[in-house]
């Protein structure tokens, strides 16, 4: 599912280059659930926006379910991330205007331009929140907004999650409920997961768990 050779993101300040990310060699494959780990400003986030498309790397070949993502037109790149991906942000980055209910809808209306008002509800209620999809995120809990935030992600079915500490903000109960969720749910629609995580207990919850220093050789 992701196949990633000789990446680089290298960020200039003050005539310093400097290393946000970097990666020798990864590969993932489909329907395994890896967590990538490592100390604060390894480049975690960095790589998930590279292969979420967001982010474009200074070299490197990034295949993502067969495809070169950064052969692709940023466009495309758009389509096809619209598509096939889905991710929990950390901050979960709800639209503040907007119900639950209307947030993930809108997920699908991004994928393929129709809404199917019916799943929306289905997925909201599997996530626990049947009595809370006309509440905006200002009238939610925590824990509440990152369920809206699973449903969305997970709502068009898609084909790689990318999970950004998605329970960062939790206790220790919660976040190992809504991680469950979010594994749970994944497994059912096939998507590969890739999470980045500092909590030991979420890494080791998932299939894999890889340290991201290592795939830059720091370990050989």
């Amino acid at each position: 599912m992701i196949e990633i050779h000789d990446l680089e993101k290298t960020y200039t300040r003050a005539g310093e280059s400097i290393v946000a990310c970097k990666v020798d060699e990864l590969r993932v494959a489909a329907g395994e659930q890896v967590a990538i780990v490592g100390p604060s400003g390894c480049g975690k986030t960095t790589l998930l926006h590279i292969v979420s498309g967001l982010l474009v790397p200074n070299r490197g070949r990034v295949l993502v379910d067969g495809e070169d993502l950064f052969a692709l037109s940023e466009r495309a790149r758009d389509r096809f991330r619209a598509k096939r991906f889905g991710y929990v942000h950390q901050s979960f980055d709800l639209l503040a205007g907007f119900t639950a209910l209307e947030n993930v809808e809108l997920a699908q209306y991004f994928a393929s331009g129709r809404i199917d008002h019916a799943r929306a509800r289905e997925y909201l209620t599997r996530v626990g929140l049947e009595a809370r999809m006309q509440h905006r995120p200002g009238e939610l809990s925590i824990g509440q907004q990152q369920r809206v935030a699973i449903a969305r992600a997970l709502i068009n079915a898609p084909r790689l999650l990318l999970a950004d500490e998605p329970t960062g903000s939790q206790d220790p109960a919660t976040a190992k409920q809504s991680l469950a969720m979010l594994r749970d749910l994944a497994t059912e629609v096939g998507a590969t997961m890739l999470l980045v995580t500092h909590d030991p207990a979420s890494a080791a919850a998932m299939q894999r768990t890889i340290s991201l220093p290592d795939l830059a050789g720091a370990a050989r």
